[in-house]
């Protein structure tokens, strides 16, 4: 994938050639058309230069009716184009020698008299009048009258492949740092790690509360600095105030999060398709986000979508993005020189002098990082003239610029920051490797580097260490789908846990155990540790059970459809708080399921578990399956599949309290004793002789009033014996066996009258009896 100039225009050039005056459509004419243009009335004009600038030979006429010169201004907007803000087309065009700033003793001369100079060599009017640059005449007339500070212009769209793109200016530093002490630098993977968690943070709202400008609520913030908890400025001075809302506008700025008439929702599928690009990519796109992002200042924080002129909240997002803008420029000229530590205030110096003093211009104060750059401190000692201009802009505008370095990129991965060594300490800087990428784009390309294959370590106490720059953004956002990320854990080295919950917040996501087994098994540095691996095994087994949420709603509807709802998967949305009504008039057209109420009751049964429904519910079907068996006609409860409900986690209390809950009639007797049975196997026994003991009341009372058992009975002997048929013998010994009981087969039991009913230690239990008729006593 290749990067175009971070500064670049993405936006489309529309020529409306109504809007100007008959006097500049007959001068543009006569270039595109030629002399006899001169005589054409307004109408004409158009029609001539629709004609001619949408021909093919547009680019030849600007190869041969341009100077060498005004080609090279055009190759800056080849360079950056369509479209070059006014703050770069300045600094270019002073940068590259196009235009010539006055000598400071000259600067009294008659605003008039320079206005009228510079009109005759000053190549932006010259094109501009052509109609090869097009912008709002008036703003060009205001612009570079006096000052040779240029608007936002665009090239006309047909001349975009008329000239190569501009080269790149390399900076050229007063000032260069020999080394660096007490460095600091975060990788991508960190970057995209805290992306990712406040993504996640405002998942977990569903739906979160915004004020003006789409900008998260106080309310909102708070939220996500609990559940996230990045390391702000309060801590530490050079962390970001409000790191959570950085995080939050550039989501919102790289169109991830949606605003509209329905709460706001996250692009879930758009951020992963983010987070799986290339981290050179990524940190591009922030870049421009950042760069237009103006409710999170840099050093301030996040202000609110209002201002006043008597009362300052905030920098005007205007000049506030062209002040980013003159700053991402000299970045990209920072790439193209030689990797070296930059002075901090050398550098806002050049970058000031580059400026011609008109860039960076805004009131603000109360930056949550001063530098207390060398020359603030003496700007009252400096007599009137540049060198005093430039203290006093070091003491303001500077330091906006010093923390939107040394915090804002440095967050972002795109600047590495530290201190000059010696005596006399100095911040300084200089581009990480990302960041030269970015800015030098496309000059410089990214060097494919191939993640290392095993970069975490997972311990015996569940914990992982990840060691983020081994492993790229889609490694590590992986990794805390389904291992908890400590609380404000900074650094290239971070620890995760692996819990329960996580685990099961990632089988809930869409991620089956097999592939957090395999990425623990492909990226650790050592072998899964056994006690973990058994573990996870289990809290995966248990998480099959079904889970019943009461008293919520589910909208079944299209994937692309978007609601302010929390998706359980791409079909199925769970609902906030509200009526089943107001749902279905909320969604209409979409299947509402209620879960307020309790499941319908819709499934017949038998005692010997053949069970049938004549319902298609949801919650129905599901819970069939987890403790029955298909058959061709309908579903069996049996040994096996209550068996596969146990190692699921469920009790015969609660498979008995589904039955219960959905049967039209109560839970036959004999059923609910077969179900305990198979869950804890017990048993009777059944002697040669054809009597059979119980002595557990429950089962006892079921098989008296059995419907199944009644043929096989010759009587009953209170309160415990039964007097079975000889010849259905072996049928009684197959139905107990298939019910569950243990048949005992021992054939020398204790005396009669010796019996003991023991079965009251577990009301379940039915114990094993053996059974044979009293000998006769001996003459």
């Amino acid at each position: 994938m290749k990067l175009g100039p971070v500064l670049q225009s993405m936006a489309k050039v529309s020529v409306e050639l109504q809007g100007f005056r008959s006097d500049e459509l007959k001068q543009a004419a006569r270039f595109w058309v030629g002399k006899e243009a001169g005589s054409y009335n307004k109408e004409k004009c158009i029609a001539a230069l629709t004609q001619a600038m949408n021909g093919d030979d547009a680019t030849q006429r600007v190869q041969t009716a341009l100077s060498e010169k005004e080609r090279q201004v055009m190759a800056i907007f080849t360079r950056y184009g369509p479209t070059v803000s006014g703050a770069v087309l300045t600094a270019e065009m002073y940068a590259r020698g196009f235009v010539q700033s006055p000598p400071e003793d000259k600067a009294s001369q008659s605003s008039y008299r320079s206005y009228c100079e510079q009109k005759k060599t000053d190549l932006i009017r010259r094109l501009s009048e052509k109609l090869v640059l097009v912008s709002n005449s008036y703003d060009l007339y205001y612009s570079s009258s006096y000052t040779s500070s240029y608007p936002r212009l665009s090239l006309h769209p047909a001349l975009m492949k008329a000239v190569k793109p501009a080269a790149p200016l390399p900076w050229s530093a007063s000032r260069v740092c020999p080394e660096a002490v007490g460095t600091e630098r975060r990788s991508s993977a960190e970057v995209a790690l805290d992306l990712w968690r406040v993504a996640s943070a405002l998942r977990r709202m569903g739906a979160w509360a915004t004020v003006k400008g789409d900008s998260p609520s106080k309310a909102t913030r708070a939220r996500m600095r609990k559940e996230v908890g990045l390391c702000d400025a309060e801590k530490d001075p050079l962390s970001p105030p409000d790191p959570e809302s950085l995080f939050y506008e550039l989501l919102h700025g790289m169109g991830l999060l949606n605003f509209g008439d329905q709460p706001s929702w996250i692009h879930e599928k758009a951020l992963e398709r983010h987070l799986q690009q290339p981290p050179a990519a990524q940190a591009w796109h922030w870049v421009r986000a950042w760069l237009h992002m103006s409710l999170w200042q840099d050093g301030i924080g996040v202000v609110p979508d209002r201002d006043s002129d008597y009362a300052f909240v905030r920098i005007e997002p205007a000049k506030l993005a062209r002040a980013r803008e003159l700053l991402a420029w000299a970045l990209s000229g920072v790439a193209h020189a030689s990797d070296c530590w930059l002075d901090l205030e050398t550098f806002l110096r050049d970058l000031w002098r580059a400026s011609q003093k008109n860039a960076i211009d805004f009131y603000c104060n109360d930056f949550a990082w001063n530098p207390e750059f060398e020359m603030a401190r003496k700007k009252e000692q400096y007599p009137a003239g540049n060198d005093r201009m430039l203290a006093f802009w070091l003491a303001s505008e500077a330091i906006w610029a010093a923390n939107a370095i040394m915090v804002t990129l440095v967050t972002l991965g795109l600047v590495e920051r530290g201190q000059t060594a010696g005596g006399k300490i100095r911040p300084c800087f200089r581009l990480t490797e990302l960041g030269r990428v970015v800015f030098g784009a496309p000059e410089i390309a990214a060097v494919q580097k191939e993640p290392e294959a095993r970069f975490l370590t997972v311990q015996p106490n569940l914990d992982v260490v990840a060691y983020l720059e081994s492993a790229d953004a889609r490694q590590i956002c992986t990794l805390n789908r389904f291992a908890a990320a400590a609380p404000r854990a900074t650094g290239p080295v971070q620890t995760f846990a692996l819990r329960r919950e996580s685990l099961y917040a990632a089988l809930e996501s869409g991620m089956t155990f097999d592939e957090v087994h395999s990425f623990l098994a492909e990226h650790g540095k050592t072998e899964l540790p056994a006690n973990v691996n058994r573990m996870l095994s289990e809290w995966a087994v248990r998480r099959e059970s079904l889970v019943l949420r009461t008293k919520v709603a589910l909208a079944l509807g299209p994937a692309e459809t978007q609601t302010r709802s929390r998706a359980l998967n791409d079909n199925v949305f769970l609902l906030p708080s509200m009526t089943v009504k107001i749902a279905a008039k909320e969604f209409a057209g979409w299947t509402i399921l209620d879960h307020e109420d309790k499941p319908e009751r819709t499934w017949t049964t038998d005692e010997l578990g053949s069970l049938s429904t004549n319902s298609g519910h949801s919650i129905s079907q599901i819970r069939l399956a987890c403790i029955a068996d298909r058959t061709a006609t309908g579903w069996q409860i049996t040994q096996k599949s209550v068996a596969r409900a146990r190692v699921s986690g469920m009790t015969a209390d609660r498979i008995l309290e589904w039955l219960g809950g959905h049967l039209t009639a109560g839970v036959p007797a004999l059923l609910e004793v077969a179900v305990r049975n198979w869950t804890g196997r017990q048993g009777v026994k059944l002697s040669q002789a054809p009597l059979l003991r119980i002595v557990q009341p429950q089962a006892k009372e079921a098989l008296l009033h059995s419907a199944t058992f009644r043929p096989f009975l010759a009587g009953h002997i209170p309160p415990e014996w039964f007097l079975i048929r000889e010849e259905h013998l072996s049928e009684v010994r197959d139905l107990l066996e298939r019910l569950g009981f243990t048949i005992g087969e021992s054939l020398d039991p204790a005396p009669l009258g010796a019996a003991q009913n023991t079965a009251k230690d577990s009301p379940a239990a039915i114990r094993r009896t053996s059974l044979m008729p009293k000998r006769p006593r001996r003459p």
